[in-house]
């Protein structure tokens, strides 16, 4: 119990699991990423009986190929700085739910280009899953707004300028 404490966020995820499979028992669940918790998160999925609909990929190079074969990308974290991962699926016009927490509030308008869940809410998450999964034009519009998002505010020339302002604020202070 106490390793399974470490990775709350795909505790959540997993949680929210068997409420999507009751409505859409096709899906199927992608997790990307390798650390320490890959084992109790394999046990986890196993006690659940969700092997046939979790298929854990482990480290991979290949994420833009991914993210292009998904219909939605689901990240329920409890601590982001900036949401990298979501503004990259974001860029692949793919919906994006994540928590309402800081660093991923910044990325996800709640309602525009994905929903914001709280955090440690399986049964939430599942119900904004299975909201995009039943309505595709909904899924697509969100995509759609994403990309657009990405294009407007995530540039790499916007976000080095962002950082340059920053410095010079913080050079005339000195």
């Amino acid at each position: 119990m106490k390793e399974e404490k470490r990775a709350p966020y795909l505790n959540c995820l997993i949680e929210a699991i068997p409420y999507v499979l009751k409505k859409f028992p096709e899906a199927v669940f992608v997790f990307v990423g390798e650390g320490p918790q890959r084992k109790n998160i394999e046990e986890k999925i196993k006690r659940h009986g969700l092997s046939k609909n979790v298929i854990m990929l482990g480290h991979r190079e290949d994420i833009p190929q991914i993210l292009s074969s998904i219909d939605l990308f689901v990240l329920p974290t409890l601590q982001e700085a900036l949401g990298t991962s979501f503004i990259e699926a974001m860029a692949m016009g793919k919906p994006v739910i994540g928590s309402n927490i800081d660093g991923v509030r910044e990325v996800i308008d709640n309602g525009l280009n994905g929903y914001l869940v709280p955090p440690e809410a399986p049964v939430v998450l599942a119900e904004k899953i299975i909201d995009l999964l039943s309505n595709r034009g909904k899924a697509k519009e969100f995509g759609v707004h994403g990309r657009e998002k990405v294009e407007n505010k995530y540039t790499i020339e916007k976000m080095c300028n962002g950082m340059l302002e920053v410095y010079l604020k913080h050079l005339k202070k000195l």
